[in-house]
């Protein structure tokens, strides 16, 4: 006779090899789809993005004591400055500390996505979580991997389950819950802020729901225990723009000059022409997400079907508010669909549900997510963008012709002369002197001023550029073209441009 402590016993191993099983599964779907998606994989020679690039220069150049925004200037939040900081730890000169963060990243996405679907599924979900990452890592919007989207998305996956796990329970999220939303919309916020829409669609749902519930102290709680999460996570940044004394940097170029030069809002036009416009560029978008977006309106259907009316109506205001900030500024790139990424699990949960049928196959659903695996690597290999990549040889590329040059020069200095970061930095591992050391997508004129001074009065030792000649700016002719290099970036062809100081050939 097996006793209760025995029975619960065994039902705490059971619980516990489940939940290995599940993070096993995560981890390796989230290894299979990194290793073939992204380029910052070992598999690519190397990640060429330049926006990946901007975030490795700033990353490594802070553990040689550089302060971002005060001596580099570049637009995002300090958290992903930091994260490639942590990778540069590992490899100063390739992207292999990058892939390890990414997948760890995206495993995390992938539990707390299926903890979602879980809570409509029950256990069978992990047969999705192959399936999920496919679907989000093979996506156009994945672009050439290590975006800020992509880094954002387990913090967004969490609030996602968070909420679908209080409307399935019935309850409000536990204190603990709302600090740790409050931590992950710090993250996101120090991050990229126009991904925060989610958040404020989370709360804006759950203060409807506590209203109509008469719940009235629960929503001071909550909004306490929220607040609490966002100084604990903005703390760090504090901190450390404090101690350097570039507070003011930091948040005049995070903050002033993003939201009112880069979006655009200071440029003429009403409000109302600006919100249609980023609208109509946000609906164009999901053609980078197709798939994701088709997965998710296939769940949103099956909840009206089944009556999930409050899931839906929390998904909806989560998405609504998610697309809405993220396009709201006029801005668009194909990356901006990968805020989708968190939504797509409620896809999978008529997709699982089917499941339900080969009940009696019990051997086939044992092994489900294995052959989901199989499909995953196969799947992902044939629908990636950037296969094109896989097989190049370091040699052939711009980055490292013009690295092999470069080293002949002892502690040589460099500057990326008009065009977003091309990896030369990353290559080379040199910290750059200028703190204009690329250019940017904001129209910023003592940006463009700044690097113009410093070719024309031969500050670095060698400049990297894609326009061609210098002519303009080099009146003194202080440099001499020492090598030109073209490769395919983008869907076309760029030409690469290396000159020296003269005063180095003698």
């Amino acid at each position: 006779m097996i006793d209760a402590d025995s029975m619960k016993q065994n039902e705490l191993d059971g619980n516990r090899r489940q939940r290995l099983s599940v993070i096993l599964v995560c981890l390796l779907s989230a290894l299979a789809a990194i290793t073939i998606c992204s380029k910052s994989s070992p598999i690519y020679p190397f990640n060429d993005w330049q926006d990946a690039n901007c975030y490795f220069t700033v990353g490594k150049s802070i553990l040689a004591g550089v302060v971002p925004y005060r001596d580099l200037f570049e637009q995002k939040g300090p958290f992903i400055y930091f994260i490639h900081a942590a990778a540069a730890l590992i490899s100063r000169d390739t992207f292999f500390g990058m892939y390890l963060i990414e997948t760890v990243f995206a495993a995390v996405f992938l539990y707390w996505s299926y903890k979602s679907v879980e809570l409509f599924c029950g256990r069978k979900a992990i047969y999705t979580v192959p399936f999920l990452a496919l679907v989000v890592f093979t996506s156009r919007a994945f672009c050439h991997g290590d975006s800020a989207e992509e880094l954002c998305a387990p913090f967004l996956a969490y609030t996602v389950f968070v909420a679908l796990k209080a409307v399935r329970n019935r309850s409000f999220p536990a204190d603990r819950e709302s600090i740790m939303i409050g931590i992950s919309a710090a993250c996101v916020f120090w991050t990229k802020f126009s991904l925060c829409g989610l958040f404020a669609g989370w709360f804006a749902a759950y203060a409807i729901d506590m209203l109509i519930h008469k719940k009235w102290g629960r929503i001071l709680r909550a909004a306490a225990s929220i607040a609490a999460g966002l100084v604990i996570g903005t703390l760090p940044w504090i901190l450390y723009f404090g101690i350097h004394h570039a507070a003011g940097d930091w948040l005049e170029v995070y903050i002033y000059d993003n939201l009112f030069i880069y979006s655009n809002l200071e440029d003429g036009g009403s409000l109302i022409s600006r919100v249609i416009g980023g609208l109509y560029h946000g609906i164009r978008n999901l053609y980078f997400f197709i798939a994701g977006f088709i997965l998710m309106v296939i769940g949103g259907i099956y909840c009206v079907v089944r009556r999930w009316i409050p899931e839906l109506l929390y998904s909806c205001a989560m998405f609504a508010l998610a697309f809405f900030v993220s396009y709201v500024g006029g801005r668009s790139y194909q990356y901006y669909a990968f805020f989708l990424a968190p939504f797509v699990c409620l896809g999978f949960v008529p997709l699982c549900s089917i499941t339900d049928a080969f009940n009696e196959k019990k051997r086939f659903l044992k092994r489900g997510w294995c052959w989901g695996y199989l499909l995953l690597l196969a799947a992902a290999y044939a629908l990636t963008p950037n296969r094109y990549l896989i097989g190049v040889e370091k040699k052939e590329l711009p980055q490292y012709q013009f690295a092999e040059i470069i080293s002949e020069t002892e502690n040589a200095t460099l500057l990326n002369y008009g065009f977003l970061d091309g990896g030369f930095y990353t290559t080379t591992g040199i910290i750059p002197n200028c703190r204009s050391f690329c250019e940017l997508n904001i129209p910023l004129v003592e940006l463009r001023k700044l690097q113009d001074e410093f070719v024309a009065e031969g500050k670095c030792d060698y400049v990297v550029t894609r326009s061609g000649s210098l002519d303009g700016i080099d009146r003194n002719r202080l440099y001499s073209l020492v090598s030109t290099s073209v490769f395919f970036y983008e869907g076309s062809e760029h030409t690469y441009y290396l000159y020296r100081l003269t005063s180095l050939d003698r």
